[in-house]
């Protein structure tokens, strides 16, 4: 499609990234690297789409947001056991698919305490697709590229 069809079409000034929006992902993304309090679901909550889809390279499941907040703990749980201690966004990439749906890649950096010694994973992708409600933005697709679990191990 040639840029002179996609502007006739009307989507050109609208896939256009604002600073707001620009602003209100790196702020989602970054209270979701903050997010370390396994008692607390609030960020998560507020974050995710009451449904949304959950991929990793084996699977691909279809979530409900309250399904996922219970599991949550133990979730918690095993990343406690594999050292967990905390992540930030390292690298965030964002590709404004239409007016109400970006895509996001993110790189986090985690950091894992285990055995005595301090291990730094940077490189660890997600994909994630939003919808942008209001001025609020959602997560109804998180694609991790990598399985965490042999990453750790």
């Amino acid at each position: 499609m040639s840029f002179k069809v996609t502007k006739e079409l009307g989507l050109s000034e609208s896939l256009v990234i604002n600073n707001a929006e620009i602003q209100a992902v790196g702020k989602l993304f970054d209270e979701l690297g903050k997010d370390s309090d396994p008692t607390d679901t609030s960020t998560v909550d507020a974050s995710y789409h009451s449904s949304f889809l959950f991929c990793d390279p084996e699977n691909v499941n279809s979530i409900k947001k309250e399904d996922f907040l219970r599991i949550m703990p133990m979730m918690t749980r095993q990343f406690t056991e594999m050292g967990f201690k905390s992540k930030k966004v390292k690298d965030l990439h964002i590709h404004k698919l239409d007016p109400q749906y970006f895509q996001v890649r993110v790189e986090w950096e985690m950091l894992f305490e285990r055995k005595g010694k301090t291990d730094i994973f940077d490189n660890i992708r997600v994909t994630y697709l939003l919808r942008k409600e209001d001025e609020l933005f959602r997560i109804i697709m998180q694609m991790d590229h990598q399985n965490l679990n042999e990453i750790v191990s």
